[in-house]
């Protein structure tokens, strides 16, 4: 190529700041004390005295399939980190970068905005000022990874000889990086020679080496602490001194069989410490390989290796746990109860003596049985729902009948909890033979319909009383005072004047104390039987002492509802008339409430009677309130709701009084309301 004197003087300046790029080049790659640091000072040197606008490395990722910028100079509008190169075949490693790294050839680019390979970074290049490029391609042994990447303001800039003074810098890069790499490798093996030494004397297991016939030839600080003996005391010794008399015939086997090129792993067996105490030991032996001195590339064992790990320690907690095991076994079998554990498949694991006993079953056959086949088939469903429900929540119970292998059913309380074994949810659980229990309960339940059927027997006899009674004050009592006030009024009338006069004040005495006894009698009769509750039903009756409970105490009283259809019998409806006679008196005597209402409903075949005030109320949960020490109020209530088979309810809270409810079962239609 032909220059004019203007264009060579300018090619001779360019190659004279090459050249001393060259040079400056050449010195840092023999100052420089690491690659990362060459590779920055390169750069610089480029821009700083190759009149070139920017210099970076590239350093190949082959997963990424990317070339990553590790050093860079001249970069100040950050060019590289707005482009994408790659060293693979897509658009982005088409452009003399990754042409350079694939091809393992310098690539140029006189007129980078031109060039078809620039045009993914053709804007950003003319942004910044960028008109040529040229990229070298370093390589470490034969293999390429990296490239050199240099930049000019000036289209042409990169000539022929350009081109060569710059290949030599790439050159003298890839010289310095097979140095770096040969140091790196010498660092790594004399740092894991390092280590290894590192690793042998800190390790806790005792490391020794013999020569092939048992001479010791290395001892690690372990084995002086592990066995007492200092490595002066060993080395050159016999290994066989830590074998006691009993052990001797294993240990020469053991080193034929290693000498022989065999390797022994973890055998667990004892060696004698200079004390004379024995130790338990797991011992690893391997051949040593060297060169067979008289058959060239033959090696042979030279050597043997041993390390011993202390396991005293695991012995003696697995020595603990055997019997701790034992305990558990015994614990386990000894217990009165059947004790289970099984996995989310329903498989059997493992079961107490007593389970076996108690079942007839053998274990092979228990461990082929699912839990839920121990059970009579109406049982079954309920059980697997509690056993479902322990997987799904945690824990359940359930009351159900074991049955035997010989068909022997026995009622058990069994109680299931959900636990993580092997990574896998199982359940663990204890049956109670409940038998006891249940004749216990069926005999207190038989008692108790005794003592119901008593109290209703009683109850109807103290009604029958009542209602004797107040038949007897009405027709005796009652028509005798009658009798009484009639012959008072025809005395009066019949005594002369002055008499009248002088008698008719105490006459007019005796008639009014005469209408007040007859008055407090009509109200005893009351109390003792409700007038109308036989003819005219209970709500009818409930109205009428309602009435006269507000009249005698101010408190306001309302009843609603209706009279239930069919009526009530006899004994019920005297029942629930004597619970709301009782529950208003307590309600006048002990809530001080200003309101009260008392509610007759029928729905869904079950009458209910609703008795709710405004007063102070009290906890439910007291001693009083559980044992009816409000007075015998609350337990005759709830005698008399049971008398009849009907279930009494209690609410009630400090401050927020109290509602009673009655519930019996009648079939009924529910009727039109009325209110008082």
């Amino acid at each position: 190529m032909l220059y004019g004197v203007d264009e060579s003087e300018t090619q001779l300046q360019r190659l004279d700041r090459l050249y001393s790029v060259l040079v400056q080049v050449n010195q840092a790659t023999v100052l420089s004390p690491t690659r990362d640091a060459l590779f920055h000072k390169v750069c610089w040197i480029l821009v700083e005295y190759g009149d070139l606008l920017m210099a970076w490395i590239g350093w190949g990722n082959e997963k990424a399939g990317l070339l990553e910028p590790v050093a860079r100079w001249g970069d100040e509008a950050d060019y590289l980190n707005t482009v994408l190169i790659a060293i693979d075949d897509r658009p982005e490693g088409r452009g003399p970068s990754g042409t350079a790294y694939r091809t393992a050839r310098p690539c140029v680019s006189n007129d980078l905005l031109n060039d078809p390979s620039t045009l993914p970074w053709r804007h950003e290049a003319r942004a910044r000022g960028y008109r040529a490029s040229a990229v070298f391609p370093l390589k470490c042994g034969q293999r390429v990874c990296g490239t050199l990447n240099v930049y000019s303001k000036e289209t042409g800039f990169f000539q022929d000889r350009e081109v060569a003074l710059l290949l030599s810098v790439a050159q003298d890069l890839s010289f310095a990086l097979d140095h770096f790499e040969r140091l790196e490798a010498q660092g790594r093996a004399q740092a894991h020679l390092e280590r290894y030494s590192a690793i042998v004397e800190s390790t806790g297991d005792a490391v020794v080496t013999c020569t092939s016939d048992g001479l010791v030839m290395d001892w690690n600080a372990s084995a002086a602490r592990m066995f007492g003996y200092a490595a002066e005391e060993m080395v050159g010794q016999p290994v066989s001194r830590l074998t006691d008399q009993e052990h001797r015939q294993e240990q020469g086997e053991l080193l034929a069989r290693v000498t022989a090129g065999e390797v022994v792993r973890a055998l667990e067996t004892v060696r004698l410490r200079k004390d004379g105490s024995l130790l338990a030991v797991a011992l690893t032996l391997a051949p040593l390989m060297g060169r067979d001195p008289g058959r060239p590339g033959i090696s042979r064992v030279t050597g043997i290796s041993a390390i011993y790990r202390d396991i005293s320690r695991r012995k003696q907690a697995e020595a603990a746990a055997h019997r701790e095991y034992a305990f558990s076994e015994a614990m386990t079998d000894s217990m009165p109860g059947i004790l289970y554990f099984y996995n989310d498949a329903g498989e059997m694991l493992r079961w107490n003596r007593s389970f076996s006993t108690i079942s007839g079953y053998s274990d092979a056959e228990i461990r082929a049985m699912h839990p839920a086949e121990f059970f009579r088939s109406a049982d079954r469903e309920q059980v697997q729902a509690r056993i479902r429900e322990v997987f799904e929540q945690g824990e359940s119970s359930v009351e159900a009948d074991f049955v035997a292998k010989d068909g022997t059913a026995t009622p058990y309380f069994f109680t299931g909890r959900r636990l993580l074994f092997d990574g896998r949810p199982c359940l663990v659980g204890v049956g109670i033979d409940i038998s006891r229990r249940k004749a216990a309960e069926a005999e207190l339940e038989a008692h108790a319909a005794l003592l119901q059927a008593t109290s209703r027997r009683l109850m109807e006899v103290q009604e029958n009383e009542r209602r004797g009674l107040a038949r007897e004050l009405h027709d005796t009592i009652g028509q005798e005072l009658t009798a009484l006030s009639l012959n008072l009024t025809l005395i009066g009338q019949s005594l002369p004047a002055p008499l009248q006069e002088s008698l008719g004040h105490r006459l007019e005495d005796s008639q009014k104390l005469l209408e007040d006894t007859m008055q407090h009698l009509r109200h005893i009769m009351v109390e003792l039987r409700p007038p109308g509750l036989d003819e005219l039903g209970l709500f009818a009756a409930l109205r009428e002492h309602a009435r006269r409970v507000a009249q005698r105490s101010g408190c306001g009283l309302v009843v609603k509802g209706e009279e239930p259809v069919p009526r009530l019998g006899p004994d019920a409806a005297i029942a629930f008339f004597r619970i709301a006679q009782e529950a208003l008196n307590n309600c006048v005597k002990h809530a001080q409430a200003t309101t009260l209402e008392i509610h007759c409903r029928q729905q869904d075949g079950i009458f209910r009677l609703d008795i709710a005030d405004n007063g102070r109320g009290f906890s439910t949960a007291t001693r009083a309130a559980r044992t009816g020490l409000h007075g015998m109020g609350m337990t005759t209530m709830r005698e008399r709701a049971e008398a009849i088979g009907a279930t009494l309810t209690i609410r009630s809270e400090p401050g927020h009084g109290t509602r009673i409810t009655v519930a019996l079962p009648h079939a009924g239609t529910t009727g039109p309301a009325q209110e008082t």
